[in-house]
């Protein structure tokens, strides 16, 4: 399913796309994060290090873990940095990115809907302490018994973690313009002017 979503990335036209995907690469099964635009086309940039193991969730066993790599991608759009999931728990990563001066943190998970607000309260402390926007992705549906997926896909500013938007099933896409000045100032301000 993936694959098949990938061949029509071009419909989307002079934009660059950041997600994750399932690959297998040299023989390794692994989470990856990539980035995409009709200039370059796809590109490797992340693998998923930090693998959860628990029902529904048996990553540590599914694949193998990525390198500890947290470093900022340069796009024709934007800085960018990945935090896949889990990853947004372990903040020291969001603290590096803010050091390399990353605009936007990108940060898909898959996650239920009892744990939504948890997880939009990662997604703004995150945005603070890396001085970047981020924009999270979710899955938005129920399987009936097996998962209720929350949705909740979000864009949060930089400066004050201000939730800009939060998907849900009506509201499945989500955009707004920002102002990538607005992330550069974020960095002399406080947690991020502060040295390690």
């Amino acid at each position: 399913m993936h694959e098949r979503w990938l061949t029509r990335l071009t419909e989307l036209g002079d934009v660059a796309v950041a997600s994750s995907l399932p690959v297998i690469n040299s023989q390794q099964h692994l989470n990856e994060g990539f980035i995409w635009d009709n200039e370059t086309g796809y590109k490797a940039v992340h693998h998923k290090y930090y693998l959860p193991d628990e029902e529904g969730w048996w990553e540590a066993s599914w694949y193998e873990r990525g390198k500890k790599d947290f470093t900022v991608v340069q796009t024709n759009k934007a800085r960018v940095g990945f935090l896949i999931c889990t990853e947004l728990w372990f903040g020291v990563h969001a603290r590096e990115y803010s050091i390399q001066d990353t605009e936007l943190l990108v940060c898909p998970h898959a996650t239920g809907m009892t744990s939504r607000d948890q997880w939009i309260a990662g997604g703004r402390t995150a945005a603070v302490v890396s001085g970047a926007y981020c924009l999270s992705s979710n899955f938005s549906y129920n399987e009936g018994d097996n998962m209720n997926w929350a949705g909740g896909g979000w864009i949060i500013e930089p400066e004050n973690g201000e939730v800009l938007g939060v998907t849900s099933a009506n509201q499945p896409f989500l955009t707004t313009e920002t102002d990538l000045s607005i992330a550069e100032a974020a960095k002399a301000t406080y947690p991020q002017y502060v040295v390690d």
